[in-house]
């Protein structure tokens, strides 16, 4: 049996970003009919990929906007989330120096905007009948603690907020999985490690970091975003239809020591 998406409709949220624009081309390649729903279109004059654009950060519009755009479209077969909403201030927030501003604020703009988008999808899923898959990207640190000895001997610091915004997507998974299965709709998420996809990204990060990461993996790179395109292929396709319910680590065995 080979993998084909044909006739099938494919949604993905963040679909301009890194990861977004390899699995927005990989699904393109087995013939879905996609719709690319971010804040900037990466996809211009491709058959079978439209674009719709949607601000995810304006929260008190999401739900609206996004209906407007499920009725347009129709209700997508497969459904995959992998949008990074954040605060300017994200990235300082370490435990030294977090205040529940930013909490609360990066809180909303992606623990909240996941699980609305992904109960919106899934409730029209189940009144039109759709056996369907929705995917959202999670991260390891939804599924285990940031490692600080990665940050020895660098000004890197750990992130308060990540990893709480990704564990809730693991719970998310699980309590979803179990509601809509009686319905045959999957819900999964993926998990991957560090992804940087060609020198010039890895130049970018600090080399001491790199190296203490690296050493922890029992695969020896980090990952890219095939391997994250790859996983959701999979999830989306009929060999994974007994599979629901699963947050998946995509990190070259990082998670397991």
């Amino acid at each position: 049996m080979k993998i084909s998406f044909k006739e099938k409709k494919v949604m993905i949220i963040g679909g301009s970003g890194t990861i977004g624009k390899q699995i927005t081309n990989d699904f393109y390649h087995y013939g879905a009919e996609v719709l690319v729903v971010d804040s900037k279109n990466y996809f211009k004059n491709k058959k079978n990929i439209t674009f719709k654009k949607l601000m995810i950060n304006k929260i008190a519009k999401l739900e609206v906007d996004l209906k407007k755009i499920l009725n347009s479209f129709g209700c997508p077969d497969i459904m995959i989330n992998c949008s990074y909403p954040k605060s300017v201030k994200w990235k300082y927030a370490s435990f030294d120096k977090i205040d529940n501003k930013e909490i609360s604020k990066n809180t909303e703009l992606h623990q909240n905007s996941y699980t609305l988008i992904s109960i919106l999808v899934a409730k029209l899923m189940k009144k039109k009948k759709i056996k369907g898959s929705i995917i959202n990207l999670n991260s390891i640190y939804g599924l285990k603690a940031q490692n600080l000895n990665n940050y020895k001997n660098t000004s890197m610091k750990e992130n308060a907020i990540y990893s709480t915004m990704k564990a809730s997507l693991s719970g998310l998974t699980w309590s979803m999985a179990s509601y809509y299965g009686k319905y045959n709709i999957r819900i999964n998420s993926l998990c991957p490690g560090g992804v940087f996809n060609n020198k010039k990204e890895l130049n970018q990060i600090n080399k001491i970091f790199l190296k203490n990461y690296i050493n922890r993996t029992p695969i020896k790179r980090m990952c890219t975003s095939s391997d994250v395109s790859n996983a959701a292929i999979f999830l989306s396709s009929e060999f994974a239809n007994y599979i629901t319910g699963v947050n998946l680590p995509i990190d070259g065995g990082y998670t397991i020591s």
